[in-house]
This record gives structure tokens, C-alpha cells and sequence, in this order.
């Protein structure tokens, strides 16, 4: 099932968050970055050619090869519920050590278990080059960006004002009270949606299989996130996105 995205503010959003680092030059590693938006959005020092875009979603692929032809743009042919369910589970990352200067990951481990985020982050890291830079975002499960004093929310869409983040997508997918939903997260280190249901700490060994198109969302408590990544810097977002962002530095 084809997802095509739009979103050019990705390096708007990692530039703010890696403090403005240098990226002239600099080997550049979009994971699930779709049809490469990131390159409609991003200054003219950054050469396509510098950019790797590594995707499940075969058209998006072949889109983003299309738009954007000096770009590289690989098929990842990992499962994934949603984009590729006839993927191959637990597919490695097809990158060596010390292969990239940069790799991001926008709105990617949102869509994946616990146990698969856990073990592509340490696959990613890995590529990473001395002095590297890797950031990837998450659904802190109650932020508001409506309650955020720093967020702007001048240009806002107008289902921002949906509140949290869960209930901001229990609304959008699920027939639950969005308001019952985060009683029930209240305590929860993290929590997903399938499809209409909402799981409360599905368990790591769960089945790696869901419903074919199921949409698959994973909200996390920033705590339990620090725990998970100790040496990750964790930073809030930046409007006009509402995701935080886990940040490690080689």
C-alpha cells in the first residue's frame, strides 16, 4: 500500500535539532525517507548525490528515482505491516560501518515494535562514521503542541487541536474516546494502535505479523525512552512538527 509524503521540513526540523551542523559534503542517510522530500527542502550545499534514501515502499522508490535522478534511492525489503507486508521480517540494514556522516529517520520508528526499533537503531548507529551525527523522532504518548508555550502555533493545521499525541491519532484511526485511551496510557512506558486496537505494552515477543494494511502507530513516555537510548539526547520538537526526536553523536 502506497504511502507518498510530502513533508519537506525534515531538514529544517534535524538542522534545529543537531544545533546547525555543517552538512556540505557530508554522506546523508534518509532511512523510510519515502519519495525524498527532504531534498525539495533542504539548502543547495547538500548534493543529491551525497543523499541515500532507503525505503520499504517500492513506489515511493521509484518515484523519488524519478524526481530526483543525481539522488540514491534504494528498496528496503523489510516487512512492514502497512507499506510492505510481504517483506522479509527482520531484514538487516544493507549498509557496512562507518558508512555515513548523517542518517536521519522522520516519522519511521512511529510505525514499528519496540524490539524492531530497538534493533534498527543499533543497526543504523553502526554506519555511522567517526564524528557522525544520527537523529530519529518518536510519539511522546501526551504531548500537546497546544500546551507547548514554545511551539507556534500560528500556521497550525487545524487537526493539531485534537490535544495529545495518542488522542490526536485515536481520533484519526480508531473508534475509542480519545479521553479513555489515555486513561488508560496514564502509567503505560508505551503503547501502540493496530489498525482499531489499542495495545497497552504489547509484549516484546509478541508475533512480528499484523493484518495485512493495518496502520501501525507506537506512542512511547519520554523516561522509558531515556532508558532505552542513555547516551541519546532527547529533544522536544519543533513546530510545525510534533515529534520528539532521540539524537546520538559519534
Amino acid at each position: 500500500m502506497a504511502h507518498i509524503s510530502n513533508r519537506t521540513t525534515q531538514y529544517f526540523y534535524f538542522n534545529t535539532l543537531f544545533g546547525g551542523i555543517d552538512w556540505t559534503n557530508k554522506k546523508i542517510l534518509d532511512f523510510a525517507g519515502n519519495i525524498g522530500p527532504f531534498l525539495l527542502g533542504c539548502p543547495d550545499n547538500i548534493r543529491p548525490e551525497d543523499y541515500t534514501c532507503l525505503d520499504v515502499d517500492k513506489v515511493a522508490i521509484e518515484i523519488g528515482k524519478k524526481n530526483h535522478p543525481r539522488g540514491n534511492f534504494e528498496v528496503y525489503n523489510r516487512y512492514s505491516c502497512y507499506d510492505n507486508p510481504e517483506g522479509i521480517v527482520g531484514f538487516p540494514i544493507p549498509y557496512g560501518p562507518e558508512t555515513f556522516d548523517i542518517v536521519i529517520a522522520f516519522s519511521v520508528f512511529n510505525h514499528v515494535s519496540k524490539p524492531d526499533m530497538l534493533e534498527l537503531v543499533g543497526q543504523l548507529r553502526n554506519t555511522l562514521k567517526p564524528g557522525g551525527i544520527m537523529g530519529f523522532t518518536y510519539f511522546e504518548k501526551f504531548y500537546d503542541p497546544t500546551q507547548d508555550p514554545d511551539w507556534d502555533l500560528s500556521a497550525a493545521r487545524p487537526d493539531l487541536f485534537a490535544g495529545s499525541n495518542i488522542a490526536h491519532r485515536i481520533s484519526q484511526f480508531t473508534p475509542h474516546d480519545p479521553r479513555e485511551a489515555e486513561k488508560l496510557a496514564r502509567d503505560a512506558r508505551w503503547c501502540t494502535i493496530v489498525g482499531e486496537d489499542f495495545r497497552i505494552e504489547p509484549p516484546d515477543d509478541a508475533p512480528p505479523l499484523e493484518k495485512e494494511g493495518s496502520m501501525f502507530l507506537q506512542f512511547y513516555d519520554t523516561p522509558y525512552m531515556q532508558s532505552l537510548f542513555p547516551d541519546g539526547e532527547i529533544k522536544k520538537p519543533v513546530s510545525p512538527e510534533r515529534q520528539h526526536c532521540v539524537i546520538f553523536r559519534n
